[in-house]
C-alpha cells in the first residue's frame, strides 16, 4: 500500500472521531453562577372589620376574603448571563454577553437530575403505574390520610383545596404552552406530542405573562424521583408588581397545620 492510500483510510476514520465528539457534545441545564436573595415577603394581614348587633335581628352578610396559600412559593427575578466557549477546566476561548437571556429556569426538590435525552418529559400523572409519581403522592401522602405531608416535596393539600396542583396547573395536554429544549429533550406541543401541565402567572393586571411548566423524571423512590418546576423566561416583561422581570414561578411548599418545615429547591438555568 502506498502512502496515497494510507491517507485515503486515514482521512475518514479521523473525521468520524470527530464527528463523534461534536455529537457527544451536548449541552444541558446548569447550576447559575451565582443566586442572591433580594428580598422575600409575604401578605399582611387584615384588620378585623366590624358591625352592629342588634337583639332581635337576622343579618344577611356577603363577605369576601382573602388567605395566604398553604401550599405554594413563589419565585419571581431578572436572569443576566452569558453563552460560553468553555474547555472542561472552565477556560474561555469566547463568550457572548446577554443582558436579556432566553430559554428557561428550572426549580427542583431533587438534589440531582439526570438530563439526557429522555430522562425529563412532560409530567403526565394520570400515568397508572406504581414507579411514577401519581398526582395524589405529590398532593399529599395517601399511606397517612388524605392532607397528610407528601415525601415527595409535595404541598399537603386535601384532594379538595381549591389550590391544589390540578387546579392550579392545567392538566396535561390540555393547554399549550411554547416549544422549548430541556438539555436535548424537546418538549413540543404538536399533533404527537401532549402538552406539559401549564399555569400562567400574572402580570400587574392579573393577565398570564409568565408560563410555567412541570417536567418529571422517573428514577426510584423519593430522592431521584419527581417533579422540575420550569419557567420559561420572557425577556424584561411587566411582572405581578408592575416591575420588569424576565420569570414568574411557584413552587410546592406544605405549610398546613402549622407546618413551619422548609423544602431546599435546587436552581438550574438554561440560557440561549
Amino acid at each position: 500500500m502506498d502512502m496515497r492510500a494510507k491517507i485515503r483510510i486515514v482521512l475518514p476514520l479521523l473525521f468520524l472521531i470527530s464527528a463523534t465528539a461534536i455529537v457527544l457534545a451536548v449541552t444541558q441545564p446548569e447550576g447559575p453562577g451565582t443566586l442572591t436573595v433580594v428580598n422575600s415577603s409575604r401578605r399582611l394581614a387584615g384588620s378585623a372589620l366590624t358591625t352592629q348587633a342588634t337583639a332581635g335581628n337576622i343579618t344577611h352578610l356577603i363577605v369576601q376574603g382573602q388567605t395566604v396559600t398553604q401550599s405554594w412559593q413563589g419565585f419571581v427575578g431578572n436572569i443576566t448571563g452569558t453563552i460560553t466557549l468553555d474547555d472542561a477546566n472552565n477556560n474561555t476561548l469566547y463568550d457572548w454577553s446577554l443582558a436579556d437571556p432566553e430559554g428557561e429556569i428550572y426549580a427542583t426538590y431533587l438534589s440531582q437530575v439526570n438530563w439526557t435525552a429522555g430522562s425529563v418529559l412532560c409530567w403526565n400523572w394520570t400515568i397508572a403505574t406504581a414507579s411514577y409519581l401519581q398526582l395524589a403522592e405529590l398532593e399529599t401522602n395517601p399511606a397517612a390520610g388524605d392532607g397528610a405531608p407528601s415525601v415527595y416535596g409535595g404541598i399537603g393539600a386535601a384532594i379538595d383545596d381549591v389550590d391544589g396542583v390540578n387546579e392550579t396547573f392545567s392538566a396535561p395536554g390540555a393547554g399549550a404552552h411554547s416549544n422549548f429544549f430541556a438539555g436535548p429533550q424537546a418538549i413540543t406541543v404538536n399533533a404527537t406530542d401532549s402538552a406539559c401541565p401549564v399555569t400562567r402567572l400574572y402580570n400587574n393586571v392579573g393577565g398570564g405573562a409568565f408560563q410555567e411548566v412541570l417536567l418529571y423524571t422517573d428514577g426510584t423512590g423519593a430522592n431521584n424521583d419527581g417533579v422540575i418546576y420550569t419557567s420559561i423566561l420572557n425577556q424584561s416583561a411587566t411582572g405581578y408588581d408592575a416591575a420588569k422581570h424576565d420569570f414568574e414561578m411557584i413552587v410546592g411548599e406544605d405549610g398546613h397545620n402549622g407546618n413551619v418545615a422548609v423544602t431546599t429547591y435546587y436552581f438550574y438555568v438554561e440560557l440561549q
